[in-house]
Parts: structure tokens; sequence; C-alpha cells
């Protein structure tokens, strides 16, 4: 699958050199799914929040909104019990965002 593909990339680069073009791969893969691989969160998502996170975490808000499925994956995998770990949560409201990926209470 291509979403392997994308997240393999980052597996060894540094975090320095992740560039904020090479997300949308991901970004359009997730455009029609809730997650990256399979119907339910798996160990493919919780990776690859990880590896994500450092760069997530640096878009501006333009970046956010052009990467909305991305973020919005973002935001529901960190919502999930035991996934964030000692992380905070990713700082991720944008008004568009707000409205396809609401605040989990």
């Amino acid at each position: 699958m291509d979403v392997i593909k994308y997240v393999g990339k980052y597996l060894n680069t540094p975090v320095g050199q992740v560039c904020y073009s090479t997300d949308k791969g991901i970004n359009k893969a997730l455009a029609r799914n809730t997650y990256l691989t399979g119907h339910h969160l798996n160990v493919t998502d919780v990776a690859a929040y990880h590896v994500l996170y450092p760069l997530i975490e640096q878009l501006s808000i333009t970046e956010q909104e052009s990467l909305l499925h991305l973020c919005r994956w973002s935001k529901h995998i960190q919502a999930q019990p035991k996934v964030s770990g000692s992380r905070p949560p990713l700082s991720l409201n944008t008004i568009l965002l707000s409205s396809f990926a609401p605040a989990v209470h």
C-alpha cells in the first residue's frame, strides 16, 4: 500500500529533513479513510503518528488546512487512549479542521 511507502520514508529521515510537501501522499490516502490501513486503529497508525508528530507539530495554520485529512487523522489518533503517551496533544484547532474533526470529549 502507498501509505506504508510514505511512512517508511520517514523512519530513516532526520526530523529536520522531513518536509511538508512530502505529506501530500498520506493526506491523499486519508481523504477516504479514517485509518492508514484497515478499518480500526492499529500499530501502523500509532507508529505513523509518532513518526509524523514532529512535522505536524511545526505546521502553520495554512499548512494544517492544506493537509486537512492528515491533521484530522492526527487529531483522531491522539484522542485514542494510550496513544500519545507523554507527548502533549498537537494543537490542531483551525476553523476548517474543527468543522471536519470536532473535539473529542
